[in-house]
């Protein structure tokens, strides 16, 4: 048995189509495909069919739609009754949406050390691509799975513009990005891709015919111009300046970076500042940018996006490295290492060795470093290049003053034009288009924090017939605003939590510090005055304001103008949380 997502539903048995009977139905099937062999609960399949409204009796229903799969067009559909639940007894290699995501995964990592094979498998992959995953049912859960399908093949397809490029731009390679940018039209890393793959292939008035489109399209739907590193790109293919060199098979540099957000608004001055940063750094060392901010503000994905706008321009490598967990500077460094495949019998053990080494494999290449959720300038200190040609793009919480020549970016929320931009992406049922005002007050209660807004979003997409107000209603209760905002893998309140908790367990001005966050969340004005907070904390003026520079530093607090201290609303909310957890 062969089961087909990737497209209108279709099984296939011993080299012929079965019919598999109604949408519902076919829904059940899916259901149990994702995984196979895995327990489904008859709840569960109840969930992904019907959503948070199933039919009276949709058990039974559930029963009967599997006896009917079980003998659907005369073969029986290998469907059991397990512990736990049904499950459909196939392999993983009968599902295509389960081969597409190894094969994606398979030649991403194969184009790294080979772009020519990596290129191979991709294509088996994209191959395998039909049109809309699911696209003959409809549900809350079918919804999820085809955006999550949908990123995989985002990320597939500019994998292979990468191993295009690094061929030197073939032209075949350009002509199936063409099909990309025509079903992700808004993607700029996939748009650049294309641009790079056709000038290399001295097709130049098609990339400029690419760009002009890219315009429009960013014009009519997001009022606004497409990033700097495309607008750069555009500028090199005008002027035909030659792109940076693009070295062949075996001297393509590993490239670790994340995958973009697959939706992505504003930032637009703070891209500018981060591109032209990573690009125009001082002629005796390498060019740093550092971002920070709040938590959940989008500082990683900002940089992530940014890596990606500016990776042709590293073409010896892009590493990276998450350091939210504190992993040993030598143990990233011997990750950096290896992946410059520079220490064949294994990396030193001594950081200052590990360090040395590393500075001495990237002096005179061209190697980008991003650095994500540093928790100070120390943890960072010889993670960095040291010559010029290399750059280092460094996100975290703490404002990293110790950085020489950095150029900084202090990142605070959306505007509220952005904001709702980004409601309307992510709204694919056309309900905040149709309801501005609505939509508004969404963004102002999410406090226009990028992750708070794009948890509202993921709601949006799991209840497609529920009306703005119920989810504007929920989150206009404080007490349970921070509750709405959270996913089983992501909350806003997580997001807090390191840089209190931070506080909470440091030295003693630290924990004078996180009891001064928990005596400010009682005022209910947007900020107040030094004298104020001194009345707050029971300290002298000297402490006070020592107590709200660390707290500012940390980005719990934010001063908006002269002797005036305030908290992000969410954040306000987070400490009044913990003042009652933890007292006062």
């Amino acid at each position: 048995m062969e089961l087909r997502l990737l497209g209108p539903m279709e099984v296939h048995a011993d080299g012929r189509h079965v019919d598999i009977g109604t949408a519902k139905q076919r829904l059940v099937l899916a259901a149990l495909a994702l995984p196979p062999r895995t327990p489904v609960p008859v709840e569960v399949v109840i969930d992904r069919v019907w959503g948070e409204r199933p039919p009276a009796r949709a058990r039974e229903t559930v029963y009967s739609y599997i006896a009917r799969l079980r003998q659907a067009g005369g073969c029986s559909a290998p469907i059991a009754r397990r512990p736990g639940g049904y499950t459909l007894e196939v392999g993983s290699d009968a599902v295509d949406a389960l081969v597409f995501r190894e094969l994606v995964a398979a030649g991403r990592a194969a184009a790294e050390a080979d772009p020519r094979g990596g290129a191979r498998v991709l294509r088996r992959a994209l191959a395998l691509w039909r049109g809309r995953p699911l696209a003959d049912v409809e549900s809350e859960w079918a919804d999820r799975v085809r955006a999550g399908l949908d990123q995989v093949h985002l990320e597939a397809l500019c994998a292979l513009g990468d191993a295009g490029v690094a061929l030197g731009g073939p032209a075949d390679v350009a002509d199936e990005l063409f099909g990309g940018v025509e079903l992700y039209p808004l993607s700029e890393p996939l748009i650049g891709r294309l641009m790079w793959a056709l000038s290399l292939a001295d097709r130049r008035a098609e990339a400029l015919e690419v760009y002009a489109r890219t315009r429009e399209r960013f014009a009519d739907v997001l009022g606004e111009e497409p990033g700097p590193a495309l607008s750069r790109l555009h500028q090199r293919v005008l002027t035909r300046d030659a792109p940076p060199e693009t070295p062949g098979p075996d001297g393509r540099g590993p490239g670790r970076l994340p995958s973009p957000a697959p939706v992505f608004v504003g930032r637009a001055r703070e891209r500018e500042v981060v591109v032209d940063g990573l690009s125009n750094g001082p002629a005796d060392g390498p060019p740093t940018v550092a971002i920070c901010g709040l938590g959940g503000v989008g500082a990683s994905t900002l940089a992530v996006w940014a890596a990606h706008a500016v990776a042709p321009e590293f073409p010896d490598g892009r590493l990276y490295a998450d350091l939210r967990a504190g992993p040993a500077p030598a143990a990233v460094l011997g990750r950096f290492l290896h992946d410059l495949r520079a220490t064949p019998g294994g990396p030193p053990s001594d950081v200052d060795e590990a360090a040395a080494l590393f500075r001495t494999v990237t002096a005179g290449k061209r190697v980008l470093v991003l650095l994500d959720n540093a928790a100070d300038s120390a943890q960072v200190a010889s993670l960095v290049p040291a010559h010029p040609g290399c750059a280092a793009l460094i996100t975290s919480r703490t404002v990293l003053g110790a950085l020489d020549d950095a150029v900084h970016v202090d990142l605070g929320p959306l505007s509220p034009d952005e904001s709702a931009a980004l409601l309307r992406r992510l709204d694919s049922t056309g309900r905040c288009a149709a309801d501005a005002a609505s939509t508004a007050r969404l963004a102002t209660l999410c406090g226009r924090l990028p992750l708070a807004l794009s948890i509202v979003g993921e709601r949006l997409a799991a209840h497609p017939s529920r009306p703005l107000t119920t989810f504007v209603e929920r989150l206009a209760d404080g007490r349970r605003r921070l509750d709405e905002l959270a996913t089983a893998q992501r909350s806003v309140r997580a997001c807090f939590e390191p840089a209190y908790r931070a506080l909470a367990d440091g030295d003693e001005l630290d924990r004078r510090a996180a009891r001064a966050f928990r005596l400010l969340a009682l005022p209910d004005g947007p900020d107040v005055s030094a004298a104020t907070a001194q009345r707050l904390f029971g300290t002298a003026r000297p402490e006070t304001e020592a107590l709200l520079a660390r707290l500012i530093e940390v980005h719990l607090v934010r001063s908006r103008a002269p002797d005036r201290y305030g908290m992000h609303d969410l954040v306000r909310d987070y400490a009044r949380e913990v003042a009652e957890r933890d007292g006062r």
